[in-house]
């Protein structure tokens, strides 16, 4: 189900695509993000020396090939040029290539034509309007911003480990009525001290974040987040990977180390991230940034009985990383100890580890939560699609409609179609190997190919052989997964510190467990009201609470009608 909202979601993205028309952009990266494309004399040579073996091997004259002689004459003309079939500028990340006229001759000169590797993979000898409109749809794609699937190998690499889901994170184990007391954590020296406060537990009060899903990943406002015109925008193409420099560079690149830095900088703390004009927001761009960082020392209390910094923690279980409790407790279970372990936890520092933060969490970490950053490593960006607008609102009226008329599987279908489209994207089927199956003398034969990885016997005389891929292929947009699940904890912490703290209570409340969306909170309410209560009884501020309430609640059908 989630492969088909998916693809319902991307499709729907394109409803306005039409064959004929002609779509360009001021933020195509081919455009605007790199430098042109310069042809060196050494390129040129392997060029002509592939485009001769690969006019041989396909029985081509090449007599009249290019040779290394037209180096200038090629060199002025890719200078500045364009793929003669999409119209996009020749850049070092949309490098040109020679596209034959005629495919039955070989790489003349007056045979070919500039072209870029993705219009001339594309085009090959396939029907003409197949290939227009493969070709349409990615210049489409362009034009929109939206998302394609990664092209860079280290760009996945960074981040497929960093999707963070998993099991809830649980703080207090033990919640019973008028019996538990309200416990706080508190840092003194060197040492968090737990105290439990005179405050009562009456009852259990719980929230589920799936209703803040469609505001995540479709770009419609809400007055909670403070960015971007009050929108959320997923990330879609990617746009540019900001590596940081090596400590051991030379003289010469501290021109060039300061100037990266200079621009990672820039990036992340851009001041027009609060504006709502739309000239200044087409001139934000959205981030993946992979940081070490920590909570400001002297506000580690404010936040210490909720950690800001979710993510997926690695740690080994020995009694000098978890505590004499803790690894007592293990063994008194019969659990493994002394092996390494992987959680979903809430933190307070990246305890020296490099992680990736999407932009608007790690805006809300620096603004809300004292999140100093120590050192920056990467930034990757990508440009900014609401394309998936439509399909959400529309899947919220389906489910709205059928609420009204009492359809519950309608409403069920349309809820859970709206929530779980992002999920395929997440779901990357990846490979990084092609298996063939051989008998037994080609097993031999494939053993001393260099891609060799494995082999396994099937049956007699069968084996499946495993070879290394030559070619990094990522068949979905995983950074869409990933700003997905980012930008759920961004409305956990942006829910818990700018809406629950400023309105209830915090000494009567304790956070029972939490994931990524959704939580449950321990209130020493009123002991003499039922749980139907709420934070009725534990509110600071009430006025607050009777504004802001229906930015996060759905409204009862008494308060529509008296609105009415």
């Amino acid at each position: 189900m989630a492969s088909c909202a998916n693809a319902t979601k991307y499709k729907m993205c394109c409803d306005d695509l039409d064959l004929n028309s002609k779509y360009t952009t001021k933020d195509d990266p081919a455009l605007k993000q790199f430098t042109p494309f310069v042809l060196t004399q050494d390129h040129w040579n392997q060029k002509v020396s592939n485009y001769n073996t690969q006019d041989t091997n396909a029985g081509r004259d090449i007599q009249d090939n290019v040779n290394q002689a037209d180096f200038e004459y090629f060199r002025d003309i890719i200078k500045g040029g364009q793929c003669w079939f999409c119209e996009v500028r020749l850049t070092n990340k949309n490098p040109p290539t020679l596209d034959r006229i005629d495919n039955s001759l070989g790489h003349s000169k007056n045979n070919v034509q500039l072209a870029c590797q993705w219009c001339n993979v594309k085009r090959g000898n396939r029907d003409p309007f197949v290939t227009k409109g493969l070709i349409q749809l990615k210049i489409y794609y362009l034009a929109k911003c939206i998302p394609m699937p990664l092209t860079d190998e280290d760009i996945y690499h960074k981040l497929r480990p960093n999707i963070t889901g998993g099991l809830a994170n649980a703080f207090h184990i033990y919640n019973v009525k008028d019996e538990t007391q309200i416990n706080k954590l508190k840092l003194e020296g060197q040492y968090v001290v737990s105290y439990d406060l005179d405050y009562v537990m009456t009852h259990v009060t719980g929230y589920d974040f799936n209703s803040l899903y469609p505001s995540v990943m479709s770009g419609i406002p809400h007055d909670f987040i403070k960015y971007t015109g009050h929108r959320i925008y997923m990330p879609g193409y990617e746009l540019d990977r900001i590596e940081c420099v090596s400590d051991k560079y030379s003289l010469r690149d501290q021109d060039a180390k300061a100037s990266q830095k200079q621009l990672r900088l820039k990036i992340i703390n851009n001041s027009l991230i609060f504006s709502n004009k739309k000239s200044d927001i087409d001139n934000i761009t959205v981030f993946i940034a992979e940081v070490k960082g920590h909570i400001d020392y002297q506000y580690i209390n404010d936040y210490i009985n909720c950690s800001p910094i979710i993510r997926k923690y690695k740690y080994k279980t020995l009694e000098s990383v978890i505590g004499d409790f803790m690894h007592q407790y293990m063994k008194d279970n019969n659990m493994k100890t002394g092996g390494q372990q992987c959680k979903l936890t809430v933190l307070l520092s990246t305890m020296n580890m490099y992680m990736c933060f999407y932009s608007y969490y790690l805006w809300l970490l620096i603004d809300d939560c004292h999140f100093i950053i120590d050192v920056v490593k990467c930034v990757l960006t990508f440009s900014k699609p609401i394309g998936f607008e439509s399909f959400v609102r529309k899947f919220m009226q389906q489910r709205i409609q059928s609420k009204i008329e009492g359809n519950s599987g309608g409403e069920q279908f349309s809820k859970i179609s709206m929530n779980s489209s992002y999920g395929s994207d997440g779901m990357n089927q990846e490979h990084f190997s092609d298996i063939k199956l051989c008998d037994i003398h080609e097993t031999f034969r494939k053993h001393l190919n260099g891609r060799f990885k494995s082999d396994r016997m099937f049956a007699d005389n069968i084996y499946a052989v495993e070879f290394e891929q030559q070619k990094f292929n990522c068949k979905t947009c995983l950074q869409v997964a990933f700003a997905v699940l980012d930008c759920s904890k961004y409305w956990f912490m942006n829910f818990y510190y700018n809406f629950l703290t400023p309105m209830i209570d915090m000494n009567r409340v304790h956070l029972i467990y939490c994931d990524t969306d959704s939580m449950k909170l321990a209130v020493a309410g009123d002991p003499k009201q039922n749980y139907k209560q709420g934070f009725s009884t534990v509110f600071k501020d009430k006025q607050f609470y009777d504004q802001k309430l229906y930015k996060f609640f759905p409204k009862l059908k008494q308060v529509i009608t008296n609105e009415s």
